[in-house]
């Protein structure tokens, strides 16, 4: 492509420095792409472009992916800023407001497909005709685009739900995927601003029009200065802060917090799990599509049915890896119900969704089992109690098998059956078992194996030279002829085959393809699988290297530029064009533009869950912020938190009617008498904010100086259901990067003690209790670490508990030394271990919570 642009069109130097240094991955992408037989058109435009004589037949045809903006920073801020307080004033989405700007519809094709000259370009903000008319088939009388009118109000979201369920699968849906991303970016924020200003923002808002606003836009729009002082001083303390929208660095940022927030409930997850549906090989992909086949042709041409279908239609994946995934998460392994799974009793588990090159599905997952003890108390026991070690191992050894039995001479590959043996079948129980055991194996020999030859990403990030490198994945693995138990208290399962991965017989026969399972016998691996299983579920398809050598060379070209003399018509070109703003346009457009495949398109657009977990709320607490209302008490406020310089930072969630600002912890400061026996962390668990409709007997009144006590009543959880998980942001500790820095595990110095203590006690203690524990003590400097020890014996057991599963949140040194003799003798995976857990500050990157427990940004310092 580059080679047909004019020749001064790109600096010779960055031309002569563009190099490719990754390999292909056009193998791996191969499948998803958009296949057009003969006749087979999206629409008419299409078919217009086959009888059209001059179409290049050499021309690749579109493949079956996306590229956007999927963390919306290109945005600017301030017009997303105007755009949510349009929203605010004038009620109806901006989605729905009318263009006042009038278009020349003879410059709107219609039904023409072909545009020669100018065209006015479509707009899906205001343009009804957006989607009906470049989809004539889709719409063919012209009416049901998305900014008709209906009797019924009808997202855009609910829109693209159906047109994908009965229509196009094909161009429509990336087009409103990107569409969709966009306005997720843009309207859906929060408006957040700082206590101190709260006053004066609400009666600058009361002023606002919809014209002011508009005008505002427009002028944003021909990039001129806002004129209006009202609007320019609320872009000055106002922020818009944009929700979670699906694969963006915020989601990840909120599936990490949500991860550890359960891990302070349930304790440590006990197994790590992959699990990769083979969509290309399985019948129920068929079965979704509708599409109906002979099961008595040949075996070949069923494969290739399989095979055409899978690829040319993302719907029938994205709703097979949905089945399969809830199939095993809620059937095999009974996750939260009142019946032993597959991994015995299993409380709850926690899965993100990721794809591969091709865009294959796959998930990974950890899980917790009831009653989990904490891995030193395990460790322990096995060491001390050789009965209770030999049922640890026996139970192992029947969820978790590292060898295969190849006495049997059957060819895997030509003898697997496509599903797995029929428990209707007349035969007994133990025959039947017999039949399931035989299956499994014969899966695991065709599914399980590990190449000899290795795959590309067994070498990623290694030298070139294979011959010096060390597969990641730590294949071929040893022998281990018998399971044992080391001196530390470490689990060696028996393993026959050097190249098998772990497999488990159930998921094994049902699944019938490629699945991992892993017992998680560190704090050190299950942090570290933490950080893998949040960061590389959005992966990028760009390395950070390439960003920063690209935008080295693009800064190099304009400099070059600017300081030649005599100019040549190449230097010309990029200082009239403002390159360096296109330079900017350019460096952005890599760093955060991604590309989606075909089948995370329709699994967003039919609502899929891209992160499986047993129905469970989240409450997000801010650390930064609990650290300063603790140290507020500390100084002994009394006359009102609010009063304090470091609190009046606090940015607080503005809406529509509020006289104050309020955020869970004023929730928790005004909560009343009824509730003052709680601690901050158990208020957030079972404690829901409602509206004041009548008295009942279970709903407590909040103090009189809460702004919102006259509409808002407390009510205590009902059911385990309605019971939240505490989800944290930021860090545990302010040492936390230096800790985790140190090889090998942190040490616990009383800094560090005294450090978390502060956490500790902001958590558990109630606030009432904690200030007169600060006034009666003295100011030396472990104070904190002092009042922790004193106070957790007398706390009621589970909240004892609570408190130890924070501390798991870190890496001790003793864990880490384990982890590291587990690590050598295994030869495990690599990369799951050189990696810290919080290089990423949570406190400055979270969004703020929808459900009424607001999140916090603190102020960077």
């Amino acid at each position: 492509m580059i080679d047909t642009w004019d020749d001064d069109f790109i600096p010779a130097d960055l031309e002569e420095n563009i190099i490719s240094v990754d390999p292909s991955d056009g193998l791996e992408r191969e499948g998803y792409t958009v296949h057009l037989d003969a006749g087979n058109h999206e629409n008419d435009f299409q078919a217009a472009q086959d009888a059209d004589e001059e179409t290049d037949i050499n021309a690749p045809l579109m493949t079956g992916s996306v590229c956007t903006d999927i963390n919306g920073e290109r945005q600017s801020p301030d017009t997303r800023l105007l755009k949510a307080l349009l929203d605010m004033v004038s009620n109806p989405l901006v989605s729905s407001i009318k263009d006042t700007v009038t278009y020349n519809q003879q410059q709107i094709p219609s039904l023409s497909y072909r545009i020669r000259g100018q065209a006015a370009l479509a707009d899906h903000w205001h343009d009804p005709a957006y989607f009906t008319g470049a989809f004539p088939t889709l719409f063919p009388l012209g009416t049901g685009g998305h900014l008709d009118e209906r009797p019924f109000d009808v997202s855009l979201s609910s829109f693209a739900e159906w047109a994908l369920k009965h229509h196009s699968r094909r161009t429509f849906m990336y087009l409103i995927y990107d569409v969709l991303q966009i306005r997720k970016s843009s309207l859906a924020n929060k408006l957040v601003l700082q206590r101190r200003h709260w006053s004066t923002t609400t009666d600058d808002i009361s002023s606002l029009t919809e014209d002011r606003l508009r005008s505002a836009l427009q002028d944003l729009d021909v990039h001129r200065e806002i004129k209006d002082p009202v609007i320019s001083r609320l872009l000055h303390v106002m922020k818009a802060i944009a929700m979670w929208v699906p694969g963006s660095f915020a989601q990840k940022l909120r599936m990490r917090s949500e991860i550890r927030g359960l891990i302070v409930r349930f304790g440590m997850p006990a197994f790590w799990i992959t699990i990769n549906p083979s969509d290309l090989r399985s019948p129920l992909v068929i079965i979704l599509a509708g599409v109906e086949y002979s099961e008595d042709i040949l075996s070949a041409s069923n494969s290739a049915i399989w095979g055409a279908t899978a690829t040319s239609n993302p719907v029938a994946v994205a709703s097979f890896f949905q089945s399969v995934c809830t199939a095993v998460l809620e059937g095999l392994f009974a996750s939260g119900r009142d019946r032993t799974g597959i991994l015995g009793d299993v409380s709850n588990h926690y899965g993100v969704v990721e794809t591969n090159g091709r865009g294959m599905l796959h998930l990974h997952a950890m899980v917790w089992l009831k009653g989990n003890l904490s891995f030193a108390n395990l460790r322990g026991r096995v060491l001390a109690d050789a009965e209770f070690a030999r049922r640890v191992l026996h139970y192992l050894e029947s969820v978790i098998i590292q060898s295969v039995d190849e006495s049997t001479p059957v060819d895997p590959e030509v003898n697997l059956a496509p599903i797995c043996p029929s428990a209707s079948d007349p035969e007994s129980d133990h025959d039947f078992h017999i039949r399931l055991a035989n299956d499994s194996n014969l899966v695991a020999r065709s599914k399980q194996m590990h190449s000899k030859r290795h795959f590309a990403t067994c070498f990623k990030n290694s030298p070139t030279d294979r011959s010096k490198s060390t597969c990641r994945f730590g294949m071929p693995r040893e022998i281990v002829p018998s399971s044992n138990i080391d001196e530390l208290g470490v689990i060696h399962l028996a393993r026959n085959h050097p190249w098998i991965n772990p497999w488990n017989p159930a998921i094994a026969s049902c699944l019938r393809s490629n699945h991992d399972i892993s017992w998680i016998p560190t704090v050190s691996k299950s942090l570290a699988l933490i950080y893998y299983v949040t960061n590389y579920a959005t992966k990028d398809d760009v390395s950070p290297w390439q960003l920063i050598a690209k935008g080295a060379l693009l800064k190099q070209a304009i400099e070059n530029a600017k300081a030649a003399d005599p100019p040549t018509a190449s230097d010309l070109r990029l200082r009239e064009r403002n390159m360096d703003n296109f330079a900017l346009r350019c460096f952005n457009s890599l760093a955060h533009d991604r590309e989606v495949s075909g089948v995370q398109v329709a699994s967003t657009l039919l609502h899929l869950p891209n992160y499986y977990t047993v129905d469970t709320k989240f409450v997000r607490v801010n650390l930064w912020w609990l650290r300063q209302y603790v140290r507020d008490l500390r100084r002994g406020s009394t006359t009102g938190i609010d009063d304090s310089a470091e609190i009046a930072d606090e940015p607080c969630t503005f809406q529509a009617g509020d006289t104050a600002p309020v955020s869970l912890f004023d929730n928790y400061k005004w909560r009343g008498v009824d509730l003052a026996t709680f601690s901050f962390f158990e208020y957030c668990m079972i404690v829901q904010i409602g509206r004041k409709r009548r008295n009942h007997h279970d709903h407590f009144n909040f103090d009189p100086r809460h702004p919102r006590c006259g509409s808002r009543v407390q009510h205590v959880a009902r059911s385990p259901s309605q019971v939240a998980t505490v989800a944290f942001s930021g860090q545990l500790t302010q040492y936390q990067m230096a800790e985790d820095s140190i090889r090998g595990g942190h040490p616990m110095t009383d800094a560090i003690a005294n450090d978390l203590a502060e956490i500790l006690l902001g958590l558990f203690v109630p606030w009432d209790k904690l200030r007169e524990r600060f006034l009666g003590g003295t100011p030396e400097s472990n104070i904190l670490s002092h009042i922790w020890s004193s106070v957790k014996p007398t706390l009621v057991p589970y909240i004892q508990e609570f408190a130890n599963n924070i501390e798991l949140l870190r890496k001790s040194k003793d864990d880490c030394q384990i982890d590291a003799r587990l690590w050598h003798s295994l030869n495990d995976r690599a990369e799951l271990y050189d990696r810290h857990v919080d290089n990423i500050d949570l406190a400055d990157h979270e969004q703020i919570e929808a459900h009424g427990s607001d999140n916090f940004m603190p102020p960077r310092r």
